[in-house]
């Protein structure tokens, strides 16, 4: 399926050839057409996840949103964040989320989740792989800070809830920079929806992209207008 963006004010059913990607600035919204779009977005109660989930879906994609938590069942006792309050900031917006509660450890789990989509869509065009259980402690485990210590000082443990709940395939690997101090979660999501929208999607398979890069190569900037660098590790030579 090829698709276009449509340009604000634009007729969407005109014969005007297919175009690549960009965006239209008004307000600092994105525009981009992703009418028909089937997605899967895991860990999408909060974060990251969440905020690709609702700009999927702002730009017309149909939005399976996955995670443990929802408003009846959290994950964790005071954990901030729900499935539920992901479709409503969605559907504020005008997008379609349907949040399917889905421990992303759990296979049974999982094969439900993917049937359902395959039942109710017939196909699923983009997944966005962003289950991630590496802020998870075990209520038997010495507790562990985790950005505080060094990588070799972290429990074992650690290392398998990072990968079990996350990444076990990826065909495009997306780095943010920081959320919520260098940019937000959302210009996250607008990198997302972006390369869901690029016709030319293939030539990036098994890239390692950056945020900040992709937001200099199609033109989108944060929710404040503005560009936040590439992430990156600063190396001093000695």
């Amino acid at each position: 399926m090829r698709r276009r963006l449509v340009l604000d004010g634009a007729d969407p059913n005109s014969d005007m050839p297919d175009v690549q990607p960009r965006t239209c600035r008004t307000r600092h919204r994105l525009l981009i057409d992703l009418s028909g779009v089937v997605a899967v977005v895991s860990g999408a109660s909060r974060g990251a996840g969440r905020a690709i989930a609702i700009v999927l879906a702002e730009a017309g994609a149909t939005v399976y949103a996955s995670a443990r938590s929802t408003r009846v069942a959290p994950s964790a006792p005071g954990r901030e964040g729900t499935l539920d309050e992901t479709a409503e900031a969605a559907e504020q917006r005008g997008g379609v989320v349907i949040p399917v509660r889905c421990d992303h450890t759990a296979e049974q789990d999982v094969v439900r989740l993917f049937e359902r989509v395959r039942r109710e869509r017939g196909r699923l065009d983009l997944l966005v792989n962003n289950a991630w259980g590496g802020y998870e402690q075990p209520p038997d485990e010495p507790a562990v800070p985790f950005f505080e210590a060094p990588f070799w000082e972290q429990p074992l443990w650690r290392w398998d809830v990072m990968f079990n709940a996350g990444v076990r395939v990826a065909v495009i690997a997306l780095a943010p920079g920081h959320l919520g101090v260098t940019e937000t979660p959302e210009y996250l999501g607008r990198a997302v929806a972006v390369l869901a929208a690029d016709t030319n999607i293939m030539n990036k398979t098994g890239a390692l992209l950056t945020v900040g890069e992709l937001a200099r190569e199609y033109g989108f900037t944060d929710v404040d207008g503005s560009q936040p660098e590439p992430w990156g590790l600063s190396v001093t030579r000695t």
